[in-house]
């Protein structure tokens, strides 16, 4: 019996049918979808595609037998199908950081049942790109053979932040005589303060930029996109008499 019906838990000569239900079945319990951030479910899950993928060729008669094949060993175990033996396929994972982890770049570490994968992650990565670990997807007959570990990067939203290229957006709520009158605000992104002069009379959801202050540009060191605050003027929830007889006789004067 091929490794590949081995894995589905059923025999050579069952028949496509038997081997997209086998499939199915396992697929449930293996999906990423149902184990997110675990490895060991994800390359199981491939596993289980590329032995449905083969074992299907097998059925169909695609795939013939290489009779100098070892298939008392999984590794050992290859099909010659066109050029040579096929390289075994690679595992796409998504991994989940935070907006600062993009900011600051990290170590990122996987654990599996019997390793440990360290990458690390440069400031700037943007979300969706795509880390490749050579020889750790699949095990192939031989390492050289060994499938890629690909790893997607998922960035996870910031309460107050929001990125747009390299450029970071900040709402900010100022109390509306600074707004009238003018004055200073301070705001974080991530560890660092910066401050922010408002002029007079400036206007609800105004832009302040601040130039170089936003994220970095994926390993291109100091060079950094802009941080830009919109502010929205904050109303006072109670307002004493005495203001509120200055602010009718300011209304009365325009």
């Amino acid at each position: 019996m091929s490794h590949y019906h081995d894995l589905l838990g059923i025999k050579e000569g069952c028949g496509v049918d038997d081997v997209n239900k086998a499939f199915k079945k396992l697929a449930v319990k293996h999906h990423p979808d149902k184990n997110p951030d675990d490895l060991d479910a994800t390359k199981k899950f491939q596993e289980l595609s590329d032995a449905r993928d083969n074992a299907l060729k097998i059925e169909s008669g695609e795939f013939q037998w290489d009779p100098y094949s070892d298939l008392n060993d999984v590794f050992n175990f290859n099909f010659r199908y066109g050029s040579g033996v096929r390289k075994a396929p690679d595992i796409m994972h998504r991994i989940s950081i935070s907006l600062e982890d993009a900011y600051k770049g990290k170590n990122y570490t996987l654990r599996t049942r019997d390793s440990e994968i360290t990458i690390q992650i440069s400031p700037g990565v943007m979300d969706g790109q795509i880390y490749v670990v050579k020889g750790r997807g699949v095990s192939g007959p031989t390492p050289d053979l060994n499938g890629d570990l690909h790893l997607i990067v998922s960035i996870k939203n910031h309460p107050k932040l929001n990125r747009v290229g390299n450029n970071l957006y900040l709402n900010e709520d100022v109390d509306y005589l600074t707004m009238i009158l003018g004055g200073e605000i301070l705001v974080e992104c991530f560890d660092k303060k910066y401050k922010v002069k408002i002029p007079p009379l400036s206007q609800n959801q105004d832009l302040f930029k601040l130039k170089g202050k936003g994220f970095p540009f994926h390993r291109k060191g100091e060079i950094k996109g802009d941080f830009i605050i919109k502010v929205n003027v904050k109303l006072p929830v109670e307002i004493s008499n005495e203001n509120i007889e200055i602010l009718k006789k300011l209304k009365s004067e325009e």
